[in-house]
């Protein structure tokens, strides 16, 4: 309401319109009553405000009515965010000239100024991203992903690499980030790039030794999926030993995280792990047989039916043919075809594979087998067009986009 008028202007005051009246009287001519004029204000509200404010009002409509908002998107071609509600609709939204010098984004926070050249980097980025041919959000279907964005909150950003990193999370309806650490400005920064829908969970950090002050995120779009209540480590199975104590029978080197939620009638959990690499080869084979046995659990536990459970993180495998594999996928849980035939890999010279994504389904019609790597560095291409005119090294690079590439599969809703 107070973006269309200015409502209070003292006791006896009629509200105003927050809108120019000049254009009007020229059409009107001689109609035109002049106290017409006291009826608008020059005091307007800026573009991304009511846009903003647009997009909250639409959100709950869309919530209320049961209809999916699908992420917004940049129509390269006629310069103009599109907004798709359901599958058939659009509304336009015309984007305002480059030299405004500012990002559109649909968020309540404050609007960030941002350079023409970063405004140039921001589309290149669209660009080289565009590429990965990443499957496009819809109600139908769930982009899951999953990113080790490296040493992400150790050190402050830069305000480019930031709004890069939110142009690859929105290309998702939720992703899990590895390598978060104690400080939380950075993640709160893309939250509010990316809008007021879009909500995160966080695991506490871990100190000492193969702690690292590292937490576990998952980030996720409301419009898409919701929290479904449970957020908590996993404790490891205890066994009494000899002195009829309760013990750990693992020492897990980051607790594994898992979390639940619901999209449209499709619940989930998401087990995140990571195994570390300087242990032995039977050290992680103990740790991934522990996770397969939790999973199979937990599957066929009553109190968890009918819900898919994923398994993502860092395990340290070295091929498919390895025993640790075998060990991992013994109780049924499955590997996306373009995953499993290792035709990529998640470091940024598409060489190996550290990072995960397994999927134990309920029902095998939600398994599309739809998956892949999102290349934003394609071979030096990203830092070359994105940040030109920096002398910045390839290892710095890293510490501002990331070491790793996000791997995402597609889940099938549509299930009856």
């Amino acid at each position: 309401m107070n973006c269309l008028y200015l409502t209070f202007q003292g006791m006896g005051e009629d509200a105003k319109l927050r809108t120019q009246y000049e254009s009007r009287k020229a059409v009107a001519g001689n109609l035109w009553d002049e106290q017409w004029n006291l009826m608008f204000t020059n005091n307007l509200t800026d573009h991304m405000s009511f846009e903003t404010s647009y997009q909250e009002l639409i959100s709950h409509i869309s919530k209320s009515m049961g209809i999916r908002l699908t992420k917004d998107h940049y129509d390269r071609n006629s310069n103009r965010y599109i907004n798709n509600l359901g599958n058939n609709t659009s509304i336009s939204l015309h984007h305002n000239n480059i030299e405004m010098h500012e990002y559109e984004h649909k968020s309540k926070y404050k609007i960030e100024s941002l350079s023409k050249s970063e405004l140039r980097s921001i589309s290149n980025f669209q660009h080289i991203i565009h590429h990965s041919h990443i499957p496009k959000r819809s109600s139908n279907t769930l982009n899951i992903s999953t990113w080790n964005i490296r040493h992400f909150g150790k050190k402050r950003r830069k305000k480019l690499a930031i709004y890069l990193i939110a142009e690859i999370i929105k290309k998702f309806d939720l992703i899990v980030i590895s390598e978060l650490r104690k400080d939380l400005r950075d993640l709160e920064h893309v939250r509010k790039i990316l809008g007021p829908s879009w909500k995160y969970l966080h695991s506490d950090y871990g100190s000492g030794v193969g702690g690292n002050d590292e937490r576990t995120c998952l980030l996720y779009d409301e419009n898409a999926v919701i929290f479904n209540g449970l957020a908590a480590e996993v404790d490891s199975p205890r066994k009494k030993n000899v002195d009829g104590e309760y013990v750990s029978q693992i020492d897990w080197y980051r607790k594994p995280y898992v979390a639940s939620f619901k999209a449209k009638s499709f619940k989930f959990s998401i087990l995140v792990a990571q195994i570390a690499w300087q242990n032995q080869s039977s050290s992680r084979m103990k740790a991934l047989t522990i996770l397969s046995d939790w999973i199979d659990k937990r599957h066929k536990d009553r109190s968890s039916a009918n819900e898919d459970i994923f398994l993502i993180g860092n395990y340290n495998i070295p091929n498919t043919d390895s025993d640790l594999f075998k060990a991992i996928t013994s109780k049924g849980i499955k590997i996306p075809t373009a995953h499993l035939c290792n035709v990529f890999g998640s470091n940024l010279s598409n060489g190996k594979r550290y990072d995960q994504i397994l999927h134990y389904p309920s029902n095998i019609e939600s398994f599309t087998d739809i998956a892949g790597v999102l290349d934003f560095d394609r071979g030096g291409e990203c830092l070359r067009e994105c940040f030109p005119s920096n002398s910045m090294t390839k290892i710095e690079f890293t510490y501002q986009l990331s070491d790793h590439l996000p791997i995402w599969l597609q889940v099938n809703l549509s299930i009856k």
